[in-house]
């Protein structure tokens, strides 16, 4: 049986205060809606079967997120795909490679208690990007398979990737949707199947075994492998740059390592040109300097890519003091599920840092 818990979201724009709910039982679908301050209106739909409510619930969510709707607890909504897949027999998910590690954090994520997941432990690595959102470890190199959710009003239609934090490139494209990705981690588990094994008879049966549970992790989510994964490797990494779609009045604006930021136009200084000035190696000084002037001003899309750039690429002080103001323009955007995560990275590291920064101190006393 397919379950969720309520989740409620909230619509405050001018002189609208309006609420919407939304549960899911097996084959049941219930929304409530109404202003804010009153019981609302019940509405009751019954699907043939708990796949098809599935699909209604993903569509009415993502019709409300389009409209503005965000979850009143600041925290970001799952695809139902990905929370099915938490949650799944492992018999099932085991089938496909890399797929058996689901975060635990994610599961709390998955049950609404978004400030359990925000702290999570790949923030432990430094310069870990907040919007990657891990929903399994492959093993390798801390290679992991995750969501990249840059706004929770979008979350539902947020591209996945993967990511290594030891890989300078940033995070890749894994498919433009859950359904995609796990579609290209089927196909790329079936293809490496036998990787390693010499003996032809043995190879012969290895991938008949791993095509057999392909199927029944196919079957189990309504997914069918992608034709072609030529251009994925063995943990499924490719070279090509996740795609992020752009709402009306959105702007999208890269920044290093295959990062960037979403954010509403006029969160973004004009003056500051198509790229805001932003080079590969920033000077962390003078740019966090500009990131928290941009931030004054309001402008806080620019402040948060200027602040990004610089916690791309620096360590130790100057890495926490961008993570310091990536926090204050995730605030400033009302994204607190982002705050969140920006506030657990910089308790997990500002004790290493001071005690780095110690260490420099001494020896300098000392020469």
């Amino acid at each position: 049986m397919v379950s969720r818990k309520s989740r409620r979201y909230v619509l405050i724009e001018g002189a609208s205060r309006k609420f919407w709910e939304i549960s899911l039982t097996g084959k049941a679908v219930e929304t409530r809606f109404g202003r804010i301050g009153t019981e609302g209106q019940v509405s009751r739909r019954t699907a043939w079967s708990p796949k098809a409510a599935l699909a209604t619930y993903e569509t009415l969510v993502r019709e409300k997120t389009g409209k503005g709707y965000t979850p009143e607890d600041g925290g970001i909504v799952l695809p139902p795909l990905i929370t099915r897949l938490l949650t799944a027999p492992a018999a099932i998910v085991d089938a496909v490679p890399g797929l058996g590690g689901a975060d635990d954090a994610l599961l709390a994520l998955a049950d609404a208690d978004w400030r359990t997941a925000a702290e999570a432990g790949e923030l432990g690595y430094t310069g870990w990007p907040f919007e990657v959102v891990p929903f399994a470890w492959q093993g390798g190199d801390g290679l992991v398979y995750a969501l990249l959710v840059h706004d929770a009003r979008f979350a539902l239609r947020c591209p996945v990737v993967s990511y290594a934090p030891v890989d300078d490139g940033g995070p890749v494209w894994l498919g433009d949707d859950a359904k995609e990705a796990l579609a290209n981690l089927m196909a790329v588990g079936v293809r490496d199947a036998s990787w390693g094994v010499e003996d032809p008879e043995e190879c012969r049966a290895v991938v008949a075994e791993a095509r057999a549970r392909a199927r029944d992790f196919g079957r189990f989510f309504a997914i069918t492998p992608t034709k072609d994964v030529s251009h994925l490797t063995r943990g499924a990494r490719g070279r090509r740059s996740p795609e992020v779609e752009v709402p009306r009045g959105y702007r999208w604006l890269p920044t290093a390592r295959n990062m960037g930021v979403l954010a509403p136009l006029e969160r973004f200084d004009r003056k500051l040109g198509r790229t805001h000035g932003l080079k590969p190696f920033p000077e962390a000084g003078s740019e966090l300097t500009r990131a928290r002037e941009a931030l004054r001003r309001s402008f806080s899309g620019s402040a948060l890519a200027i602040a990004r750039n610089v916690y791309a690429c620096a360590h130790g002080e100057d890495n926490l003091e961008a993570a310091k103001v990536m926090r204050d323009a995730y605030e400033a955007l009302g994204r607190r599920f982002l705050v969140a995560r920006a506030e657990a990275y910089i308790a997990q590291h500002a004790r290493p840092a001071r005690r780095a920064s110690a260490r420099s101190k001494r020896r300098t006393y000392k020469s």
